[in-house]
């Protein structure tokens, strides 16, 4: 638990800065009038090429939605499901009615709770929209992007972890007092979870690829523009960004 709280950490802030290489095509060139001018310029903005932190914000808040009602709901349901239970076996049991009263109740809660509250995604893509500014808006998805990727990852190789471990477990255990004659117990289990870390080491999660995608939509190569200038002359501009 405390390696997952250190690993997570805040959200960082996208930065992105331009070298621009730019070179004068006045009258004079074949003259030798022309000189280069280099300059490195610090941007607060980013520059956006592909797909946007915004889209790809916007589609893990949908996804994140979709499952916090489909998992609010089936809890809430099972909850009044064990509620009703309790009450019906209250008349002849009351521990036993007890029991499910109250597992039904906490069941219930928990999914009530999911249903009404937002998770992190969500809340967060809903005050980038609030934020009037593009070039603001973009930096901000890409923090949550960021966040939520390294987020999924520590919890992704987590479970490999726990997995791989109870895979170790059960590979030099011995049969427990309720399997003692079945020698393949502690074998099926092993796969099971061996196979279960293996794909929690190898498979990304949506957030960590989206992160991935977008970061190599950014690494496309610098761009030359061509601008014309008031006095009539030309000027190649060559932007890399990084």
């Amino acid at each position: 638990m405390a390696f997952l709280l250190v690993s997570i950490g805040s959200p960082v802030q996208a930065k992105e800065s331009r070298i621009t290489l730019e070179r004068n095509f006045l009258p004079g060139y074949a003259a030798g009038a022309d000189a280069p001018l280099f300059a490195h310029v610090e941007l607060a903005q980013p520059v956006r090429r592909g797909s946007s932190a915004e889209s790809f914000v916007a589609t893990l808040a949908q996804d994140e939605r979709s499952q916090r009602i489909v998992s609010g709901g089936t809890l809430t349901g099972l909850g009044f499901l064990f509620i009703g239970l309790g009450v019906a076996a209250s008349e002849g049991n009351s521990e036993v009615g007890t029991f499910f009263f109250v597992s039904g109740v906490i069941t219930a809660g928990g999914g009530l709770y999911c249903l009404f509250v937002p998770g992190y995604v969500e809340t967060q893509y809903k005050r980038i929209r609030k934020i009037e500014d593009p070039h603001e808006r973009e930096a901000e998805a890409y923090a949550v992007l960021v966040h939520s990727a390294t987020k999924a990852k520590v919890e992704r190789l987590s479970s490999a972890t726990f997995s791989g471990a109870l895979c170790l477990y059960h590979l030099i255990a011995q049969p427990d007092y309720w399997h003692v004659g079945d020698t393949n117990f502690n074998t099926y289990n092993a796969i099971i979870f061996g196979a279960s870390s293996l794909y929690y080491f190898l498979v990304k999660s949506p957030p960590e690829r989206m992160l991935d995608e977008y970061e190599e939509a950014q690494k496309a190569r610098g761009q030359l523009t061509i601008l014309p200038r008031p006095d009539g002359s030309i000027a190649a501009v060559y932007t890399l960004a990084f």
